[in-house]
């Protein structure tokens, strides 16, 4: 009798692993890097750049950088596993600067796109996943593939998990122009 209700007990929390939450007001861009996929918030996004406009590496941290407004800004770009890598890929054509508090930084991708937030429905990270160092704690499912919910401080924080931020400038005014994600 003990075992049975313990059963119906490990259903119950299996269910409220994969019960939806609420999902974020603030428009929403799915940033493809590739083997991997996020959605980022669109106020931490300031602008896009071409990959083009890329500069030699400064550091082993990043695979390169790029000028804005009078700023270094260092470029990253992550393996599936999250490491940064030394090279930006040929398929990472695009370049997205974001700002977390004062500092900016930009990460290469292959592909970014607005997307509509009532298309989505947001999950936590199974229990099993939390351990990882990546950088969200819900997904969604969008284009047929798993992307994790992520955001300017969330990325901040697997760069300074990755020893990577002492390279990223700080922001002397905060008047950084951004342009609209949803526009």
């Amino acid at each position: 009798m003990n075992l049975e209700y313990e059963n119906k007990n490990d259903r119950a929390n299996k269910l409220r692993a994969i019960t939806p939450s609420s999902a974020p007001v603030e428009p929403l861009a799915l940033i493809d890097f590739g083997e991997f996929s996020l959605l980022l918030l669109g106020k931490d996004i300031v602008t896009l750049m071409s990959a083009q406009k890329i500069m030699a590496p400064a550091t082993e941290y990043t695979c390169g950088k790029i000028e804005h407004e009078q700023y270094m800004i260092p470029v990253f770009t992550f393996n599936k596993a999250l490491q940064l890598q030394s090279c930006l890929p040929s398929t990472q054509m695009t370049l997205v600067v974001i700002q977390h508090q004062s500092y900016l930084f930009a990460v290469g991708c292959s592909a970014f796109d607005k997307i509509e937030i009532a298309d989505l429905h947001f999950y936590p990270v199974p229990i099993s996943m939390t351990s990882r160092k990546q950088p969200f704690s819900q997904f969604a499912v969008a284009n047929k593939r798993a992307v994790g919910l992520s955001s300017a401080a969330d990325l901040w924080r697997l760069l300074v998990t990755r020893n990577a931020v002492q390279v990223i400038p700080t922001v002397k005014t905060q008047t950084v122009c951004k342009e609209q994600v949803n526009g």
